[in-house]
């Protein structure tokens, strides 16, 4: 289904490795329209993201009210990996915001979970994990543990390597705890 309006709050934003773990910035702004995509784009621009890192998403015209996007552009670090106890997340570039979020989901889960954390504090924390999330990945990160594959995109290297697959696009809040 098409949503009607989409309504980006940017009040508050999060970059490296946002939207939970990360720094906070002040952006003052909120992104709002009718086209999802080109909403995507307006928020691309705003945080210094250059479009042909999404890849998923191609330049459509959009507007603007008030402030031009180069009056409030900031730049943003986006992640290449993020740390949580001993897993190891890696975003390639093309990384969707759904699996990020997805994953976000599972952590969440995963430490409200008397039967996950006992099983993770072995399977992850005590014994490093790398998790894959996004498209584009060839080879397995340098001084890696477990690896799992983390979203349909990575299917390729899953089956290249004979890696654990948590399926899904985005992958649901219960295949995500199967990597505990």
């Amino acid at each position: 289904m098409q949503p009607a309006l989409t309504i980006v709050d940017g009040i508050t934003a999060m970059d490296k490795g946002g939207p939970t773990i990360g720094r906070s910035r002040q952006a003052g702004l909120i992104v709002a329209g009718r086209d999802l995509r080109a909403v995507d784009v307006a928020c691309c621009d705003l945080i210094s993201v250059p479009l042909e890192r999404v890849e998923h998403l191609d330049r459509v015209p959009y507007r603007t009210a008030g402030r031009s996007v180069e009056e409030v552009r900031m730049h943003f670090d986006a992640p290449t990996e993020v740390l949580v106890a001993n897993a190891h997340f890696h975003a390639s570039p093309g990384a969707c915001s759904r699996c990020t979020q997805s994953a976000h989901d599972g952590i969440a889960a995963f430490w409200h979970s008397p039967y996950h954390l006992l099983r993770g504090t072995w399977s992850v924390v005590l014994n490093r994990t790398d998790i894959m999330v996004g498209p584009g990945y060839h080879a397995l990160p340098d001084g890696h543990g477990r690896v799992v594959c983390y979203g349909d995109c990575t299917r390729e290297l899953a089956q290249e390597h004979g890696l654990l697959l948590i399926p899904g696009c985005p992958p649901s809040v219960q295949e995500h705890l199967r990597i505990y």
